[in-house]
């Protein structure tokens, strides 16, 4: 109903009963901002439509609904200047302690919530834990591509389900030690088996604790969660092994060689050849990221538009031979369609390492099995090793963190350039 409070009509109605646990209070009143009555009414069906989507929005589950009220009632005890503690905590308080608090809570529901703790904690299901994660993970994927976050959430999504296959679908407060060792078995037990290797089995106990372990923080759900101890001994780890000099220039880099891949494809790799940058980093560089007039041919590595493996990996890199023939190449063609971006078929995906592979697998330019499209930038870091190139130097050009303290600019792209130069081919 609509009530006249001197020249302005209000709206005022009573909470329905299914929306009383996430309502602030048990009625409406709500201004209209207006003295036409029928303006009001009109206004008054809005503001009502809107209120009631708002509680059931708030209703969306058991979880959201106890978390609602849970958090209201932290926000509510810190209004009053008390510490929001559970009821059982509440009761081993001193007499007088709970006197006062209990006079509070005579005031109404929020207050006992709040004063008392009788609001439950929230309780989340190890099924419903990921849709919490990705919302307290924003900051996680911000600056990813859409194929950078599908490849991000895929393995949270597998380790969370399997957890849910090994232990079944519990309440995050009754996931056990043994259930952890029970997952972890489980795991090792595939290891045993040649499934999968000890690495990848770590990485899935790391992201499925990880989940939780951010849940339970972000949530503020306070649980002392069993999710330490559970990595499981790693064999030796493969190495990529890399290219010799002699397969790049005799077999790579011959005449024709390469003609079979899509011409983007193909300026990737060679851009690769003399940089030793990672395949989504070339892949990733707009038009703007290329500096090809100076007197040092720069590409820059820079997360624009998508998200780099860590801070390190911004960096310009000094291009020489056929990588600055290739970046050439490439900046001439986008030049000319128009675009941003150097490699459309490519930025944000992650497909340019299997075309590569394929086509190094089809036409037999594998230099033995242990050798992929990425051993290119293993073999370009062992020809800097081989010409005595600076630690230092060698880790500003392949974007990798120092062993101490960074001072400097190590000699600045001069110094990267002679180096670059020093081995291209």
């Amino acid at each position: 109903m609509i009530i006249l409070r001197g020249k302005t009509w209000w709206l005022r109605r009573r909470v329905p009963k299914q929306y009383q646990g996430v309502a602030d209070s048990r009625e409406v009143w709500v201004s209209l901002k207006t003295d036409s009555e029928k303006v009001a009414r009109r206004k008054a069906e809005a503001v009502w439509t809107e209120r009631v989507a708002g509680w059931e929005a708030a209703m969306g589950g058991d979880f959201e609904r106890a978390e609602l009220r849970w958090s209201r009632a932290r926000e509510a005890a810190r209004s009053m200047g008390l510490q929001f503690i559970p009821s059982r905590e509440v009761a081993e308080l001193p007499v007088e302690d709970i006197l006062a608090r209990a006079e509070i809570a005579k005031k109404g529901k929020k207050e006992a919530d709040a004063a008392l703790g009788v609001a439950p904690a929230p309780r989340l299901k190890l099924a419903d834990a990921l849709d919490i994660y990705w919302k307290v993970s924003d900051d996680k994927t911000v600056t990813k591509t859409p194929d950078q976050l599908r490849r991000w959430r895929n393995p949270r999504i597998r380790a969370m389900k399997r957890l849910v296959d090994v232990v079944g679908d519990k309440y995050l407060d009754e996931l056990s030690r043994d259930d952890m060792l029970d997952y972890r078995a489980h795991l090792v037990g595939r290891v045993q088996a040649g499934e999968i290797s000890a690495s990848t089995a770590n990485k899935e106990i790391t992201h499925a604790t990880s989940v939780l372990n951010r849940v339970n923080e972000m949530q503020r759900l306070e649980l002392s969660l069993p999710t330490k101890g559970l990595s499981v001994k790693a064999g030796k780890k493969k190495t990529r092994a890399p290219f010799s000099v002699e397969w790049i220039r005799d077999k790579l880099l011959a005449p024709g060689a390469l003609d079979g891949l899509n011409q983007q494809a193909r300026e990737i790799f060679l851009m690769m050849v003399n940089t030793g940058a990672r395949p989504s980093e070339i892949a990733g560089i707009k038009v703007v990221h290329l500096d090809l007039d100076g007197d040092i041919p720069l590409v820059w590595f820079a997360a624009d538009g998508r998200e780099l493996k860590n801070y390190h990996s911004e960096r310009k890199v000094p291009l020489a031979g056929v990588s600055l023939d290739a970046a050439r190449s490439a900046l001439a063609r986008a030049k000319k369609t128009g675009g941003d971006l150097v490699f459309p078929t490519y930025f944000g995906k992650d497909k340019i390492s299997d075309t590569v592979n394929k086509y190094l697998r089809e036409n037999r330019l594998k230099e033995h099995d242990g050798t992929t499209f990425y051993s290119l930038r293993h073999a370009f870091e062992d020809r800097m090793i081989h010409a005595g190139v600076l630690d230092r130097v060698r880790r500003d050009i392949f974007g990798h963190a120092l062993q101490e303290e960074r001072y400097g600019y190590g000699g600045g792209d001069e110094v990267r350039y002679e180096a670059v130069k020093r081995v291209a081919l």
